[in-house]
């Protein structure tokens, strides 16, 4: 019989692999999703827990058939990343108890430090929840959850709302946002400089920033972020987004340098490849090929950008390629979704 303490350490050395799979260059998702189902076979080792047993209290949270425990942000300190293992714990959960009302696994409103991981659990599990009658109220990472969910019959709710808040509200910029992933055009540079300003610019805010921007906003936004040191490494994802293989070079010798080296190396993923990056970076008469091809559309992974090549991504992209591909079809069709890669099994 498999101790239970053998299978407590196989499960903990699977959550923690998993919480830097998802981050590899390399890793598919056919590669995830291998990786998830034998994290979810051999959670289920651990069932039924006994109570008098010694497990760390993440586990023991987890083996709960109930709602009554909680899983607090504390219990997942010993991972590599706590967020993201509170949130890859709780959708294991849902797939080892699938009777479980997944919406109950979301914190109370009172729980503040995890508030926005609460709108980000719901996008995971591709929940859909009305934020404005949620108890756990209207933030920026609700708005921002309210956006990818393509819940397009509340934007009369959404306009409400904005009418009633002052003009200067920070929430303000949220709501643009939400609308934005609707459809509703704005001006990216201003948006991206707002929210700069207010130091809230994220990855996932620039990648659909620069996605849906014509061909000038996006080298607006772009020299916006560059001015600044400390902004450089939004700047060269920017690069990667845009589908604009001019770039190439300077991130290449960016990929040269010991402190830009990885993120200049994942826009050169989103741009040529994995593999045609690989082969950039170790032979640098590549570059000049690259730099003879003549393009008239965007490029994303080395080809042109068009349905056929964002389904092939979709399938066999890494992680971060394929939320690339999620924003191109939530902007294309407003009614779609925008999903997160990094969830349990892929999205899928």
């Amino acid at each position: 019989m498999t101790s239970v303490n053998a299978v407590l350490q196989q499960v903990q050395l699977l959550l923690d692999q998993r919480l830097q799979l998802v981050l590899g260059r390399y890793t598919s998702l056919k590669q995830l999703q291998q990786h998830d189902r034998q994290l979810i076979d051999c959670a289920r080792l651990l069932l039924p827990a006994d109570p008098a047993s010694a497990l760390p209290a993440w586990a023991m949270w987890l083996c709960g058939n109930n709602h009554q425990t909680v899983l607090n942000l504390s219990d997942t300190q010993d991972f590599v990343f706590p967020e993201a293992a509170w949130l890859l714990l709780k959708q294991l959960k849902v797939r080892l108890f699938p009777q479980l009302d997944a919406m109950q696994l979301m914190m109370p409103e009172a729980d503040t430090q995890l508030a926005p991981l609460n709108w980000q659990l719901a996008n995971s599990l591709q929940l859909t929840l009305n934020p404005f009658t949620h108890e756990t109220g209207l933030s920026a990472a609700a708005l921002w959850y309210l956006g990818g969910s393509a819940q397009l019959q509340l934007l009369p709710s959404l306009l409400a709302f904005k009418q009633q808040l002052a003009t200067d509200a920070p929430l303000q910029l949220h709501i643009e946002l939400a609308m934005y992933l609707w459809g509703q055009k704005s001006d990216e540079t201003s948006l991206c400089e707002k929210l700069l300003a207010s130091e809230q610019l994220t990855v996932e805010q620039l990648m659909v920033l620069i996605v849906g921007a014509a061909e000038p906003a996006k080298a607006s936004m772009i020299n916006l972020l560059a001015r600044t040191e400390a902004n450089m490494a939004l700047a060269m994802m920017a690069m990667g987004f845009s589908g604009q293989l001019k770039f190439v070079p300077l991130l290449a010798e960016l990929a040269q340098q010991s402190s830009s080296k990885d993120v200049a190396i994942s826009a050169l993923d989103m741009l040529l490849g994995v593999m045609a990056t690989d082969s950039l970076l170790a032979e640098p008469k590549a570059l000049q090929r690259v730099l003879l091809q003549r393009h008239s559309s965007r490029q994303i992974c080395g080809e042109d950008m068009s349905e056929p090549q964002l389904a092939h991504l979709w399938r066999s992209g890494n992680q971060l390629q394929r939320q690339l591909v999620a924003c191109y079809r939530c902007l294309a069709q407003a009614d779609i979704p925008l999903l997160n890669t990094h969830s349990l099994l892929g999205a899928v």
